[in-house]
């Protein structure tokens, strides 16, 4: 029986040093973010966020061009295609005139 009593004990006592530490690490949590809301914000480096701007007009500038080019590439094979057609067309015409 007082063997069941100590383990008991001790059972609670390490329950109870648990909940401290969780206590402990909680109210340092708090501090921390207490801290973290209360502070004035950080530094901006002008310099870097005008190097980041200017690598996104990059990458936009040659994503148009690259539109750009895919539709002139389209539209010369459109042009290829269609003047192939109208001279098909004439040959036909002249074949069936000479004919």
């Amino acid at each position: 029986m007082i063997s069941d009593h100590s383990q008991f004990q001790k059972n609670i006592n390490k329950t109870i040093r648990d909940a401290k530490l969780f206590n402990k690490k909680v109210d340092e949590f708090i501090k921390k973010t207490d801290k973290y809301l209360y502070s004035s914000p950080p530094k901006i480096n002008r310099g870097v966020i005008r190097e980041l701007q200017r690598q996104d007009d990059i990458a936009v500038n040659k994503l148009k061009k690259d539109i750009e080019d895919q539709n002139y590439k389209n539209a010369k094979k459109k042009y290829e295609n269609d003047l192939h057609d109208i001279m098909e067309k004439i040959i036909k015409m002249k074949k069936t005139n000479l004919v």
